[in-house]
């Protein structure tokens, strides 16, 4: 079992605030690779744009990893 404040920090986080802030969160992360992906666009030079968009593209699947293996969509580990 992970450790519950260090792995499953989106699962404390919706215990603490309830569903609708949760949902503020989530929205939030789509909000930051929106703005990510916008910031990329506007780069003036590729290596701009390419750091951009690895740096948002990073965070986003990270985040959507995490809050999806905590409302089980994804498996926290892997299956034996």
């Amino acid at each position: 079992m992970p450790e519950t404040v260090g792995d499953s920090i989106f699962a404390v986080i919706a215990e603490e605030l309830g569903f609708g802030r949760t949902i503020i969160i989530v929205l939030l992360f789509v909000i930051f690779a929106y703005q990510g992906f916008k910031i990329a666009k506007k780069a003036p030079d590729t290596f701009g744009k390419l750091l951009a968009i690895g740096i948002t593209s990073w965070l986003s699947f990270q985040a959507l990893i995490n809050i999806s293996a905590i409302v089980g969509l994804l498996p926290l580990t892997g299956i034996p």
